[in-house]
């Protein structure tokens, strides 16, 4: 039998230098910490995406997300796993432009996520409204709210909140540079770092309309109801709050302050 060689193996970093740079000086002055390392890897006939994590857990719990969405063609399919490192498909193709937003696509998408076996949790098992309350009090004792505006979050954290939220699957950093149109002409996104299990159905979605600069609310939301997406459309208000707030919160705690928008808690204020 004739042996075949060692398959020919390739491997280049994907973060540019400037990104890195940025990182490492963010380490070192106590600001955010992004550990992961991104690579191309070619072995053979293949191209694959190898993705190095800080800690095993992360690339588990990715792994597991990915599988489960396989069917789904929305984001790419998981190859093998080693401890901290997650291989995937490499998926090829070309930008996607801020405008005109793919309101149909991004609503496959999300509908492909939301409809993968989302369920109703009632407050008793979880709180949303205080987990809301928290990060409301955290931005005011960081000054990022002054007394009337977290008082009138507050107000409508309480009054916004459902009985149940339905929670799944989701993806919380919908923006151009995160996906990709393949040469088939199918949006797939490639960030898999921002999938999310276990989150309220929709605040995907309220980040999407936040980062597209002309893709409509309204307009996605009734695309979402005709794929059959959950009913979170009625508290979708709190959700969009628990959303913001959380994410300033984060923002705040990782230095990234040029992310944070007073204008967007300052408009949930003033909402009825």
């Amino acid at each position: 039998m004739k042996q075949r060689g060692i398959p020919y193996y390739r491997r280049r970093r994907l973060e540019p230098i400037s990104q890195r740079a940025r990182r490492s000086l963010a380490r070192l002055t106590g600001g955010e910490r992004k550990d992961q390392r991104v690579y191309r890897v070619e072995f053979g006939a293949l191209t694959l995406k190898q993705i190095v994590f800080a800690r095993a857990a992360i690339a588990e719990r990715l792994e597991s997300i990915l599988e489960r969405l396989r069917d789904t063609r929305v984001a790419p399919a998981p190859i093998a796993r080693y401890g901290r490192e997650l291989w995937l498909e490499f998926l090829e193709g070309d930008p996607v432009p801020a405008e005109p937003a793919p309101v149909d696509e991004l609503a496959r998408i999300f509908a492909s996520l939301y409809c993968e076996s989302p369920r109703e949790v009632a407050r008793d098992e979880r709180d949303f409204a205080r987990e809301v309350e928290h990060d409301l009090d955290f931005l005011y004792a960081a000054g990022a709210l002054d007394g009337p505006g977290h008082a009138a979050l507050r107000e409508r954290a309480a009054r916004w909140s459902p009985a149940a939220v339905w929670v799944g699957h989701d993806y919380s950093d919908a923006r151009p540079q995160n996906f990709l149109r393949l040469a088939d002409g199918e949006l797939r996104l490639i960030d898999v770092e921002s999938l999310q299990d276990d989150a309220p159905l929709g605040a995907g979605a309220v980040r999407a309309v936040l980062r597209w600069p002309d893709l409509s609310r309204e307009a996605l939301l009734s695309r979402l109801r005709a794929r059959g997406a959950a009913a979170f459309e009625p508290y979708l208000d709190f959700v969009e709050l628990w959303y913001v707030a959380g994410w300033t919160k984060r923002c705040l705690l990782q230095r990234k302050q040029r992310l944070v928008d007073p204008e967007r808690l300052a408009e949930l204020a003033s909402r009825p």
